[in-house]
């Protein structure tokens, strides 16, 4: 079952600077867990996808760190897999 949604949370987000900033993460997606039993010709990997936006950073502040953003996009894949309101399309 494939599974879609899209929606947005709040985070505290820590700056290249190391300044704590609140944000808003808007995020879409989706998760296909793929087959791999039953005829071969039936079976496919897994795939998925979630894109996040970042909002709310104030003007001239520091870049969210790679790490940081890794985070945010855990984060967004925990909402979207287990928020019932996220999910759409199912």
């Amino acid at each position: 079952m494939i599974t879609r949604g899209s929606g947005e949370f709040e985070a505290t987000v820590i700056d290249v600077d190391g300044n704590e900033h609140e944000v808003v993460v808007t995020y879409k997606g989706y998760n296909d867990p793929g087959v791999c039993s039953g005829p071969v010709e039936r079976c496919y990997a897994p795939e998925g996808e979630c894109e996040i936006t970042v909002t709310g950073m104030p003007e001239g502040a520091a870049d969210v760190s790679d790490s940081e953003r890794e985070r945010l996009e855990e984060l967004a894949w925990d909402h979207l897999m287990n928020d019932d309101r996220a999910r759409t399309g199912q």
